[in-house]
């Protein structure tokens, strides 16, 4: 999904065989909605208005990438996501 303008992410749940998900330049805030994913391993985020996630700490193989630069890519467990996103890039 990219560039797309979308502002919320759903319908998802059925898609649980996922492993790789790009939602890149749109214009999220919040992430959600993912918690079925149990196989999902990549999450591109970036360029998006992100400020807040929710349900994805059972997805323990999460790696969140927020960089559009391969070389600085933003590779971060859940556990250390969210006091990241407070932060400027």
């Amino acid at each position: 999904m990219l560039v797309q303008s979308i502002r919320e992410m759903e319908g998802l749940d059925e898609c649980q065989q996922l492993e790789r998900l790009w939602v890149v330049e749109n214009e999220l805030s919040v992430i959600s909605g993912l918690d079925k994913l149990s196989k999902l391993r990549d999450l591109y985020l970036y360029s998006n208005r992100i400020t807040k996630m929710e349900g994805l700490q059972h997805l323990t193989n999460l790696e969140v990438r927020r960089s559009a630069n391969a070389a600085q890519h933003s590779e971060l467990k859940l556990c250390l996501l969210v006091p990241c996103l407070s932060r400027p890039e």
